[in-house]
């Protein structure tokens, strides 16, 4: 563009440097709606939020996963590490009497749980003399050892009898597909009864469960006879009840073993 002056009279025009328009940059200077009113964060900081948003997701996600485990878990027994401590039968019996025909341990899949029916113990050396006094009325009556693969005693011991390498000795039980395990002592539920007609009390009420370390030691010699390949993974749990003692014997160990997560059923014997 030209601008047409007076001759003889040439002014020089001082253009202020801040009414400058630059006509090739203008589209890049000029602000408009599309411009954020705000600056743009920078790429960095964004990138860290990012990862610390993706740290506490994973966080979150471990943290409900482990959570639906121990829900999920929270039925089962005995939902710690369970120590094992079992008394070998060479301690406590000197008879050296030969028990029985081998068992193979690969044809192993039921175990069987019963009280003794006897005097309980709670002490070592107390749980020592039951167990030898059971063996001695069984070498004495039957000629033989006692019946039981293992004896557990209230004082939270195992004790060997015939152990993982003997077949039981019961006749009611199959001898070469199962473990049997002996709880020393008698654990009754007894509901009180009265006579409408006399008024008379008939019976009493008496609570007597396992100890819970005996409950424990036996769910650790399970796990531990799974530990040393005595028995098959997919194992069943059965109780066994002597109903020739009264109707009711076992009822509170039958009960807690009910709850047990391989528990099949109760086995009445007489």
């Amino acid at each position: 563009m030209s601008i047409e002056v007076p001759d003889g009279h040439i002014d020089f025009i001082r253009i202020d440097p801040n009414h400058r328009i630059n006509t090739k940059n203008n589209a890049t200077t000029t602000c408009s709606e599309c411009t954020p009113l705000l600056g743009r964060r920078p790429v960095r900081n964004r990138s860290r939020i990012n990862c610390a948003l993706f740290s506490l997701g994973i966080l979150l996600i471990g943290g409900i996963t482990v959570a639906s485990y121990l829900l999920a878990h929270d039925n089962r027994p005995f939902s710690v590490k369970l120590s094992f401590d079992m008394v070998d039968r060479i301690v406590w019996d000197s008879s050296k009497l030969s028990v029985g025909p081998r068992l193979i341990s690969s044809n192993v899949r039921y175990i069987y749980i019963m009280q003794t029916n006897g005097g309980d113990c709670h002490y070592n050396d107390d749980c020592v003399a039951v167990v030898q006094s059971m063996q001695m009325t069984a070498i004495r009556t039957e000629n033989t050892s006692l019946p039981y693969n293992f004896l557990i005693g209230g004082d939270g011991e195992t004790y060997e009898v015939r152990g993982w390498s003997e077949q039981n000795g019961f006749s009611f039980l199959p001898h070469n597909s199962s473990l049997t395990i002996g709880l020393i002592g008698k654990y009754l539920i007894f509901h009180t009864m009265i006579d409408v007609e006399t008024n008379c009390l008939k019976g009493s009420f008496n609570n007597h469960p396992p100890p819970n370390g005996q409950l424990t030691e036996a769910f650790a010699l399970i796990s531990e006879s799974l530990r040393r390949h005595k028995m098959t993974e997919n194992y069943q749990i059965f109780g066994i009840r002597n109903v020739s003692v009264f109707a009711a014997n076992s009822e509170a160990l039958m009960k807690s073993l009910s709850l047990w997560d391989r528990w099949n059923s109760t086995v009445n014997v007489t």
